[in-house]
């Protein structure tokens, strides 16, 4: 009885914060609610463990509990609720971006990710820096955990969209930086600060130093450089090794939905769903993205 008071005050404070509009509604912010319910489950054990047929069930939930965890979310079950646009609307989204979150074991949906760990593991040297430009959430963040560079020689770009504050502390790593490795995404808001001419990376915030990039692996959109901290030399006039989408445009917002892993098992839903190609899809998305 005594777990009642904390569960109920949290969640009557839920709904009353829900309700005035101050409460992010975001299904993490459940695991509150979650963690003090959990005493109640001795209840519903208790009640089973009684019944003849308890043990069994309970065995059976235990051993189905890991595998079915890779199937369920997989079941349109959407479809069941096609009587209310709204529920069908936000079990789908609810069902797609829970597709792999609920999953046993973690695991990443981008294979070339763990090639770029990989690039960067072989060719990161003790002392050099390590910076990120931002990808998505799973993907950008994994590489900066599993990187052997230090903490303070590390620096992962900012993913929101208004970001952007950061500029000061990079160009300040990268002062004390002769050397090390960039990862630079061809879709993204830090394309804003510097531009790439040649084999040379230079700062719109700082000319007075730049880095001299060599390609170490290249994607669809993303490419990892080692660099060197140049200054006081000539910029080398040649074509450029690398280049970004203008923000905005098209081709930046397919890039978009392609990096992201909810909006991009939408698009296939979607895709399977109308009996079109992805890429159509992918491109009717874009062309309405108001960015």
């Amino acid at each position: 009885m005594i777990w009642s008071i904390p569960f109920f005050v949290f969640f009557i404070f839920f709904i009353y914060k829900s309700f005035n509009g101050t409460l992010l509604n975001q299904h993490r912010f459940t695991q509150s609610l979650i963690l003090l319910s959990i005493p109640f489950t001795a209840l519903l054990y208790d009640f089973l463990i009684q019944k003849k047929w308890g043990k069994y069930y309970l065995g059976f939930v235990l051993f189905t509990l890991l595998p079915l965890s890779y199937v369920w979310m997989k079941i349109p079950i959407e479809k069941v609720f096609n009587f209310s646009y709204s529920m069908q609307t936000a079990l789908k989204e609810l069902r797609l971006e829970g597709f792999h979150k609920i999953e046993a074991v973690p695991r990443l949906e981008d294979l070339e990710t763990i090639l770029f760990k990989n690039k960067i593991k072989e060719h990161s040297k003790p002392g050099e820096s390590l910076i990120l430009d931002f990808e998505n959430w799973d993907n950008t963040f994994y590489l900066g955990i599993s990187a052997p560079t230090d903490n303070e020689r590390l620096f992962i770009l900012d993913g929101a969209k208004h970001g952007g504050g950061y500029i000061k502390e990079l160009l300040d790593i990268l002062h004390k930086s002769n050397s090390g490795l960039i990862l630079l995404n061809k879709a993204s808001r830090f394309s804003e600060f510097y531009s790439v001419s040649g084999k040379d990376l230079v700062f719109k915030d700082d000319v007075s130093f730049f880095l001299r990039l060599k390609e170490v692996k290249s994607t669809e959109f993303l490419s990892l450089f080692s660099f060197e901290v140049l200054k006081d030399q000539k910029i080398l006039k040649a074509p450029s090794v690398f280049e970004t989408f203008p923000i905005g445009s098209l081709e930046y917002k397919k890039a978009k939905i392609k990096q992201d892993s909810f909006w991009y098992r939408d698009i296939v839903y979607k895709s399977k769903e109308n009996n079109t190609s992805e890429e159509f899809e992918i491109n009717k998305a874009a062309e309405n993205w108001k960015y």
